[in-house]
C-alpha cells in the first residue's frame, strides 16, 4: 500500500498544475481524486503506518479529503523530485 501512494503522488506532482508561484492547489491532493477505489483502503492504512496525514478542507462549494503532509521521507523526496521536473511548475516559476 505504501508503494502505491507513493506512485499516485508522484504522478500527481509530475503533472499537475500549478499557480503563478509554483504551488499545488490544496484540491489536487483530495484523497478520492488521487486513490479512487482504494481511497478507504489508504485511509485504513495510514492508521498503522502514518506515511502522509490527512485533513478536511472545504472550499465555497464542498467539503473534502485531502493529504496535509506527506510524512515518509522517501515519498516526500520523490514527490519534490516529480515537482520538480513537472513543465507547469517550471514554466510559472520562471515567468515572473
Amino acid at each position: 500500500m505504501k508503494q502505491f501512494i507513493k506512485e499516485k503522488l508522484v504522478e500527481m506532482y509530475s503533472t499537475c498544475d500549478t499557480d503563478q508561484y509554483g504551488q499545488v492547489a490544496q484540491f489536487n491532493l483530495d484523497i478520492k481524486r488521487l486513490f479512487g477505489d482504494k481511497s478507504d483502503e489508504v485511509l485504513e492504512y495510514i492508521k498503522t503506518d502514518p506515511v502522509i496525514s490527512v485533513s478536511t478542507f472545504c472550499n465555497r462549494y464542498f467539503t473534502y479529503m485531502a493529504v496535509r503532509d506527506i510524512l515518509d521521507k522517501d515519498i516526500d523526496k520523490a514527490c519534490t523530485e516529480a515537482l520538480r521536473n513537472n513543465a507547469n511548475y517550471i514554466r510559472n516559476i520562471n515567468r515572473w
